[in-house]
């Protein structure tokens, strides 16, 4: 491929490096995000889980971590599971709907107290017109308040395409809808969600609009990756093919039309009205670049991933388009890629920001073996080589583990799924190996060794039955063999015995005990019940 077409690029190259064989490298530290401050631990996966994929999406607030495990069939109805954003990450409940192909968790969004989750397959309003089932917590337990489905009947409209939520309004993509449309629903007092707005595109090249959304403050920027490129805009073709001399050489044309290369339509809420402002391109658009299915905003920055877009001679490596605004207009910036790419890299798969930092996942990157995954962290104003704040490899991973598949940020914590579990990287670090949180009735063992077998973490609820205190195996999971005389459960007597087990209010006061937990028998799940509590000895 000729390099002549990414010469706008040049400025950039000094950001990538090649991969590093640490698992972190920091240049210098953004918000609270130090990545050798932080620590890595490993969210245990429900034994509900089954054959879903677990990490599919990922939403993180100050309280809770929400995770999708979307159907591996497309269209099957998948689960949501909430954590508890809290020493051990407890579990705390299971979401499902009550349909078996309404594409249930196909996306969420957790905001202030509210869960989002798209069905986009539901059947209510015709076929795969789609819905949104909301959440709402209320003393610390998470019900459903209200399901919202399409205000118009139309067979594939996928209402629930995408979600974003700003100062009390939802946005709801539906980009089946003719060209797409997206909606806007405010909550009433009564609880129910009332349809406040609706957004059709003016452009009628337009095409799959609402596939993303991203809004932040008064500015709402909504993707529409199926959308044609107006080439009334290229001033000059023989110029133009200069740029895109790939497809003299590759296609033998000489102009590349830009069919489905993609657009960003942003608007603006001007006294209570959100009004069209501008329309976004790419200067180096190629036809199939779908610029605006996946998106984000944060302040005067769009950042936009075409993931199947060609870098030099790597076929679909990846791009992230940045745009900024610039005395109220939005202007191309750079783009970001991986040096180390490969073919099919994916670079853009998921992206999350704060208001300093932005996570770029490529998961199908060949680092510890073929689309085992890398990710990417960079400062917001991205301009030079110290603004790459650091490449993130999990060295456990091997091939085809995808790393980086989906991904969530605070100003303090990253949350990276890959196909093998979801990855907690954040300042904690617990001193204790079991763990009980009183206010959610859950109990964790990060290294439970089990004799002949080897060490297991481990994490069961707590029940209130006739027999007494019962708590249920929720989650398994093996890990290294760590031999460990804190946390042992006998096969031989069916006891597991834990030393100076961290009692954990909801404020993080913490007593110790020792305890005994007692196999049930002839149950069909794991269920123990406490025999013995003793104070413990404090250290020292």
């Amino acid at each position: 491929m000729n390099a002549d077409k990414f010469k706008s690029l040049n400025r950039i190259k000094l950001l990538f490096i090649f991969c590093l064989s640490l698992s972190f490298q920091t240049v210098h530290a953004v918000d609270n995000l130090d990545l050798s401050q932080l620590h890595e631990s490993r969210l245990l996966k429900p034994l509900s889980v089954a054959d879903k994929l677990f990490g599919s999406d990922l939403s993180l607030s100050r309280d809770f971590l929400a995770v999708a495990a979307k159907s591996r069939t497309i269209g099957a109805s998948g689960s949501v599971y909430l954590y508890k954003n809290a020493e051990h990450w407890p579990l705390l409940t299971e979401l499902n709907s009550n349909k078996p192909s309404d594409g249930f968790a196909s996306s969420l969004l957790l905001q202030d107290d509210f869960l989002f989750v798209s069905a986009d397959r539901d059947d209510e309003k015709g076929s795969d017109s789609g819905a949104v089932y909301i959440y709402q917590l209320d003393n610390q337990q998470w019900f459903l308040a209200f399901k919202l489905t399409a205000p118009e009947s139309f067979n594939d409209g996928r209402f629930g395409s995408a979600l974003a939520y700003h100062e009390g309004m939802l946005f709801v993509g539906a980009l089946g809808h003719q060209q797409g449309v997206v909606y806007g629903f405010v909550r009433e007092p009564s609880g129910n969600w009332r349809l406040q707005l609706t957004i059709k595109p003016e452009d009628q090249q337009a095409a799959r609009f609402g596939a993303a959304i991203g809004v932040n403050g008064n500015t709402l920027a909504i993707g529409a990756p199926y959308t044609d490129a107006d080439n009334s805009a290229v001033p000059n073709r023989r110029q133009y093919s200069q740029i895109q001399a790939r497809f003299q050489i590759s296609k033998g044309e000489v102009f590349d039309p830009g069919i489905e290369s993609g657009a960003i339509f942003v608007y603006e809420n001007i006294n209570g009205e959100w009004i069209f402002q501008q329309r976004l391109n790419s200067s180096i658009r190629e036809s199939n670049d779908h610029l605006g299915e996946k998106l984000i905003i944060k302040g005067d920055l769009i950042a936009a991933a075409v993931r199947q877009k060609d870098v030099f001679d790597f076929l679909r490596a990846g791009m992230v388009y940045l745009y900024r605004r610039n005395k109220g207009l939005w202007e191309e910036d750079i783009a970001l890629f991986a040096v180390n790419a490969n073919v099919g890299g994916n670079f853009g798969v998921s992206m999350a920001a704060t208001d300093q930092s932005i996570f770029i996942g490529s998961d199908k990157l060949h680092v510890n073996g073929f689309n085992s995954g890398q990710g990417y962290l960079f400062s917001v104003d991205v301009r030079q080589h110290d603004d790459l704040l650091g490449n993130i490899v999990n060295q456990k991973l091997s091939a085809h583990d995808q790393f980086s598949l989906a991904s969530a940020m605070s100003p303090d914590q990253l949350i990276i799924s890959s196909l093998s579990g979801v990855y907690i990287f954040d300042h904690r670090q617990s001193e204790e190996n079991a763990a009980y949180h009183s206010d959610v009735s859950a109990l964790s063992i990060d290294n439970l060794w089990v004799d002949g077998m080897g060490s297991y973490q481990v994490q069961f609820h707590l029940h209130v039955t006739e027999e007494g205190l019962v708590l249920r195996l929720s989650s398994v999971e093996k890990i290294l063999d760590q031999v460990t005389e804190q946390a042992v459960f006998s096969l031989e007597n069916g006891q597991i015995s834990i030393k100076r087990l961290a009692l954990i209010s909801a404020t993080n006061q913490k007593t110790y005990l020792n305890v005994v937990l007692q196999l049930l028998p002839n149950q069909q799940s794991f269920e123990f019940i406490l025999t013995s509590a003793t104070a413990a000895k404090e250290r020292g």
